[in-house]
């Protein structure tokens, strides 16, 4: 939320929130808070917001480096395998026990030569999981580091828990209300919308 009423608005339109929750929302975010825990709670905000960036980008470098080393590292391994595969006799026929001969036409080298699917597979599965894994660690320590300095003044804490419970309970009243009148979801602590 932001104190700018057109900007809210605009959030509050592209959120995918019902509109009557965000009104809700916004009712006690104005009224139930301090203009210092609005600051409060927005700096904790962009502290986790930034964190996750910044460490889903660290990690998708990073697997995208470890990725690379792990190409070259097999490449190595294959070169030296078909150096040392040229190098010795090669079977031509295999000759069955019961006497029946097969000429044999396998191209091993060809079989298993790095492709640039595969390679594009690679660098795009590591670099999604680099960056997931990352992004879910910075968001979790950051988590932590926003979480103490919401709650480093008593009272603001206290202001803030407050404002969520009135939220909570207001949102939870509504719910009822729709049920008792036959609207809504029958599943009332379901979004009836998500984010995504």
């Amino acid at each position: 939320m932001t104190d700018n009423p057109e900007r809210a608005e605009e959030m509050l339109e592209n959120s995918g929130i019902p509109k009557e929750d965000a009104q809700l929302a916004r009712k006690h975010w104005q009224y139930d808070l301090e203009p210092a825990d609005r600051d409060s709670l927005k700096s904790a905000m962009n502290t986790l917001k930034r964190s996750a960036f910044i460490s889903g980008v660290i990690g998708l470098g990073l697997a995208t480096a470890l990725t690379f080393r792990f190409r070259q590292s097999r490449a190595g391994i294959l070169r030296s395998f078909h150096s040392n595969l040229a190098a010795s006799d090669k079977p031509a026929r295999l000759i069955y026990e019961s006497g029946r001969e097969e000429a044999v036409h396998a191209d091993l080298p060809r079989a298993v030569r790095p492709s640039s699917v595969g390679a594009a597979f690679s660098y795009g599965l590591a670099g999604f999981a680099g960056f997931t894994l990352f992004a879910d660690l910075g968001g979790t320590i950051a988590m932590d580091f926003a979480k103490r300095e919401v709650e480093r003044d008593e009272g603001r804490k206290e202001r803030i828990e407050r404002a969520f419970r009135g939220w909570n309970a207001d949102m939870l009243r509504k719910r009822a209300d729709e049920m008792d009148k036959g609207e809504g979801s029958p599943f009332p602590l379901m979004p009836r919308r998500t984010l995504f």
